[in-house]
């Protein structure tokens, strides 16, 4: 754990499963909510809550589906959405609601595609956005985009992008937009590394146009700053792991 009024990191105790390709959100009660993952070849449905008061760690009700590689997203109404992933099934569409309230998961509706390596968005009206990712884990990309509704727990589309992509970034901005850029896409079973951004808009359903950034990357960073520029960092481009970094303005 790190803390920036020190400077200092601190070794915390640690999980009670080993688990890599899981996902970690912050619930509103400040408790860290850690999901699924893969350890050695074994995909995993257990999900733990730390907290940081006593630093300690507790196990709480299980997935209902092992998987690895999905999204989570912690709703408006403090609920947490599980989309995706992939399991020894393949590739998956199932998405699960977690209630913090009661420990327990509920499947709910299925997204329209299948999808790993993409990402999921909450947007200021509450609904997700998921974007992109592989239906199939091998050489289909997705340029598909799919808008949760939490009010009727149901899935249902919106507008695709121009192009397919995975392993990309997608960032909530300021003004309500959402930011997406760079990844990858399969091209004759080789993987190309994109620069392409795309915005997306929540009002109007659908994407603009922005400068691409100079270098093609995928499985990169985006940090939205506190004044709304959002900076995007390393990755892998098309020759290897890169050290670059690039700041995108919506001024």
């Amino acid at each position: 754990m790190y803390n920036p009024l020190t400077d200092t990191w601190m070794v915390t105790r640690s999980m009670q499963n080993a688990r890599s390709e899981h996902a970690a959100s912050l619930l509103n009660n400040g408790q860290l909510f850690v999901t699924g993952g893969i350890y050695r070849n074994d995909y995993l449905n257990s999900t733990e809550l730390y907290n940081s008061i006593s630093n300690s760690w507790e196990t709480t009700g299980q997935l209902n589906y092992a998987r690895a590689s999905f999204t989570s997203s912690v709703l408006k109404d403090g609920n947490v959405l599980i989309t995706g992933g992939r399991n020894n099934d393949g590739v998956l569409k199932s998405t699960e609601l977690y209630d913090p309230s009661t420990g327990k998961w509920s499947i709910i509706d299925d997204l329209e595609f299948a999808r790993v390596d993409h990402t999921a968005t909450v947007l200021e009206n509450g609904k997700v956005l998921v974007v992109g990712g592989s239906s199939n884990g091998t050489f289909i990309s997705l340029k598909s985009a799919e808008l949760y509704d939490p009010l009727t727990k149901r899935w249902f589309g919106t507008s695709n992008m121009s192009h397919p992509r995975c392993g990309h970034t997608a960032s909530l901005l300021p003004n309500g937009k959402v930011l997406v850029t760079g990844g990858y896409f399969f091209l004759f079973s080789r993987i190309q590394v994109v620069n392409t951004v795309k915005l997306y808009n929540p009002r109007t359903e659908t994407w603009d146009f922005v400068e691409s950034f100079s270098v093609p990357r995928a499985h990169h960073t985006a940090s939205v700053l506190l004044d709304g520029r959002v900076l995007i960092a390393g990755g892998l481009g098309q020759g290897g792991s890169l050290n670059s970094a690039e700041l995108y303005s919506p001024y």
